[in-house]
């Protein structure tokens, strides 16, 4: 969880050059025309990392991966002072383990939405639509199960499924754990989550802009909100605990509003939810880190884009300056964080896109290569010949992490993000250590969310000869042909029109060093632990 293939792929015309300048704290790397990682390849491989999370009874349809199948079919949860029952098969497992949280699943679903939102043509031009509509697919679905209404009124939202402690102390595949039909936690008057059921509302109103044609989406949208507006407004006291305990219920609530305010338009619904908006979004801090803890800076991002408010500066420039500003920086990486430190760069790296901003842009590339491997090691597994090993149960084929964690696992977990090095610079590959090689849901949103940013970046700048999408039966070794073939036919499309764009052009071959870097840790703690996500987990 958080708080925290190996085949090569020979990608056409990718340099591996760099240009590095100099910034306080340490060096920076940039890169120019000449200079890109195929970010498209990248973008690609990160997808298949939530067909390896997929839980309930369609895994063996919508998982493109193998070695994944059924599980958790007996997921449930009642509602209507416990009288109806329903059937939860469905959604995505958090992390390494089998918990489906609330909040990171909401915000995940969330942030991939604003990724297709804001970067459409990236996914329509390489053919990669089919294959994230899926996986959006399932969220809905997920989300849909979750909610207990009858007519018009949710009852109750089942915010979260499996007790943690008990979850954790099980290492071994999905498909073989055993029930857990009394692990749910659902909302009532006393703990109305208000953090989670507005951030799975705002997920929804995603949804239905990236999908107008299912009108059902933008329903379950607007009475989940409606529900959030009635009930007394607290964070979620159950269930969570210390892995994902929500610092604030505001910033959900508005970003929900705002983008409910673009979804129905001009219709009165809208003056519902812009009087929403304005009651609460002065609570929301533009200057906090992007996480599943805080989307502030995106609330009022987006509360601006609606018209609801005019701000003398941009929210997300304010954010990513702020959470640049706390870093430690260690040959050219920003770390915010000893734990999942990846997954902060990447959500900075995607606020840099967003800002529309060239010197951002231009960092943001240079954090992105780091993490791709251009320091000799990928924190992408499957991405180049370097071998992680991800805190994972279901990749690992093994029964027992602390005795086999820097082993070899059965199964390549493509494109996942793991956590990175801590504050000072160290890394250890041990899967044991989850602080380094955690891989979750949110993990790998904020690093789609950066990829399809920087493809549309270099798109608008006509410098995309680098770019293209693979073979998917070659980039993933074990999968469903079906699937495959699905996904393949249409990134092909953007394969080939890459091709005939740059044919005049010598394709290069991508060959980084295989040479192991050091992993001895530090014992050195940072002055300050800025977050209650830092706590221990699985």
């Amino acid at each position: 969880m958080k708080t925290g293939t190996r085949k090569r792929i020979l990608s056409i015309g990718i340099s591996m050059a760099m240009v590095i300048s100099s910034l306080p704290g340490g060096k920076a790397k940039e890169v120019n025309a000449a200079t890109q990682n195929n970010y498209v390849k990248a973008l690609q491989e990160a997808l298949y990392f939530y067909d390896a999370n997929m839980c309930g009874d369609n895994v063996d349809y919508y998982s493109a991966l193998s070695w994944r199948d059924n599980c958790h079919t007996d997921d449930e949860f009642y509602y209507f002072d416990g009288v109806i029952r329903k059937v939860v098969k469905s959604g995505f497992h958090d992390a390494g383990d089998h918990v489906k949280f609330g909040l990171p699943q909401a915000y995940t679903a969330t942030i991939l939405g604003l990724s297709y939102m804001e970067n459409a043509d990236v996914y329509k031009k390489y053919g990669l639509t089919k294959h994230m509509k899926n996986i959006s697919s399932c969220f809905y679905k997920y989300f849909s199960d979750c909610t207990g209404i009858l007519g018009n009124t949710v009852h109750g939202f089942c915010y979260q499924i499996g007790e943690p402690n008990l979850d954790h102390a099980y290492w071994g595949k999905p498909e073989n754990q055993s029930s857990r039909k009394e692990q749910y936690y659902v909302t009532s008057e006393e703990n109305p989550a208000t953090d989670i059921v507005s951030e799975t509302s705002a997920a929804l109103a995603l949804q239905y802009l990236n999908n107008p044609g299912d009108p059902y989406s933008l329903f379950l949208a607007e009475r989940l909100f409606d529900y959030a507006k009635t009930n007394d407004k607290k964070i979620a006291t159950d269930g969570p605990g210390e892995f994902y305990k929500s610092s604030s219920w505001e910033d959900d609530y508005c970003l929900a509003a705002a983008l409910l305010c673009i979804a129905v338009g001009n219709t009165s619904d809208r003056d519902i939810y812009a009087s929403e908006f304005k009651k609460y979004y002065s609570n929301c801090n533009q200057y906090s880190w992007l996480s599943w803890d805080n989307v502030s800076s995106l609330a009022l991002k987006y509360g601006e884009k609606a018209g609801l408010i005019d701000l003398s500066s941009d929210p997300v420039v304010n954010c990513l300056n702020n959470m640049k500003k706390e870093c430690a920086v260690n040959d050219g990486y920003y770390c915010l964080s000893d734990w999942g430190s990846a997954r902060y760069n990447c959500n900075m790296d995607a606020l840099a896109f967003l800002s529309n901003d060239e010197d951002n842009a231009k960092w943001a590339f240079g954090q992105l290569d780091y993490i791709l491997g251009d320091d000799n090691r990928s924190f992408v597994c499957g991405h180049t010949k370097y071998e992680l090993h991800p805190h994972h149960r279901a990749a690992s084929g093994y029964d027992n992490v602390e005795s086999h964690g820097k082993e070899k696992q059965e199964h390549i977990l493509v494109g996942a993000l793991v956590g990175g090095p801590d504050r000072s610079g160290n890394f250890v590959n041990d899967a044991n250590l989850h602080k380094y090689t955690e891989v979750a849901l949110d993990y790998n949103a904020g690093y789609i969310f950066a990829l399809s940013g920087a493809i549309e970046k270099l798109m608008k700048d006509n410098k995309l000869s680098a770019q293209g999408t693979i073979d998917d039966s070659i980039l993933v070794s074990e999968y469903r042909r079906n699937l495959i073939i699905s996904y393949k036919s249409e990134s092909e499309i953007g394969r080939l029109s890459n091709y005939h764009e740059n044919e005049t052009e010598e394709p290069s071959s991508e060959e980084p060093s295989s040479e192991e870097p050091s992993e001895e840790p530090s014992s050195e703690e940072p002055s300050e632990e800025p977050s209650s996500e830092e706590q221990s987990s699985e």
